[in-house]
């Protein structure tokens, strides 16, 4: 086991290349990268507690503590920090404040933050995402996602995973569909929050769309819309009907919008 106690911009490069990694934040920035190289941590800047990190067994640990008598200003809590690892490590977050930049990596990525940004670029693997108001955004990703939100929006560019699985309160769902697997799945629950989703430009996909009060829009005319008390519907089969959207709100809009042709 190695384990370290920074209190000052420092870079480590680890001997060992971690399979797992497990980072906690208070605030500031973290950006976890896909490398082909040695496993290597750069601590830009740190305010408030040092940062301990622990390398044993393949599993390394990165973390800030949040003092008990500092937890009502994160901002004292801060560290800017870089790591590059192996393209297949697992990686866990959590943060309270702090962004995250996530790139190219090929494993599970578990992500929690109360209020922080995460952008992430290029991931191969599953995703989880949990925030309160932090926004979330995705490009190029052709693993699993799955968020949770309760204000923070949700954007997915070029996703062309297998499956997306979106709740949220009040946040904006934003999702470009490619539809790469045609078996692929889309289910999205929001209350009040804004549902856009754009389809492949030739779909092969069964449609369910559900809301309350909720205004619906398509741009597919094989889509059946329905209205009743307390209740609206668009529902239908585009192309073959492989695979799979479904959207539930209750005053939320919903938009499903068509890819353009080439």
């Amino acid at each position: 086991m190695a384990e370290w106690e920074i209190e000052s911009p420092e870079t480590i490069q680890f001997e060992e290349s971690p399979s797992d990694l497990l980072v906690h934040l208070v605030g500031g920035d973290l950006n976890v990268k896909a490398s082909d190289g040695p496993a290597t941590l750069e601590i830009r800047q740190i305010v408030g507690p040092m940062v301990r990190v622990r390398l044993e067994g393949g599993k390394l640990e990165v973390r800030q503590e949040h003092p008990s008598f500092w937890r009502t200003d994160t901002t004292r809590v801060s560290a800017s920090v870089t790591l590059s690892v192996p393209p297949g490590c697992r990686v866990q977050i959590d943060t309270v404040s702090a962004s995250v930049l996530a790139e190219g990596l090929n494993a599970e990525l578990a992500l929690k933050t109360v209020s922080g940004e995460a952008t992430l670029e290029s991931l191969r693997g599953p995703v989880t995402a949990a925030t309160v108001s932090g926004a979330v955004a995705s490009r190029g990703q052709s693993g699993k996602f799955r968020g949770e939100t309760v204000s923070g929006g949700v954007t997915l560019d070029a996703f062309g995973g297998s499956s997306v699985r979106l709740q949220t309160v009040s946040g904006e769902v934003v999702a470009d569909l490619k539809q790469a697997d045609p078996d692929s799945s889309a289910e999205v629950e929001t209350v009040s929050g804004a549902v856009y989703l754009r389809l492949a430009a030739s779909p092969s996909q069964k449609v369910r769309v559900e809301s309350i009060s909720g205004h619906l829009t398509s741009a597919f005319p094989a889509l059946r819309a329905e209205s009743g008390p307390g209740s609206r519907t668009l529902k239908g089969l585009l192309g073959e009907g492989r695979g799979k959207v479904k959207v539930s709100t209750v005053s939320g809009s919903v938009s499903l919008l068509a890819e353009a042709s080439d």
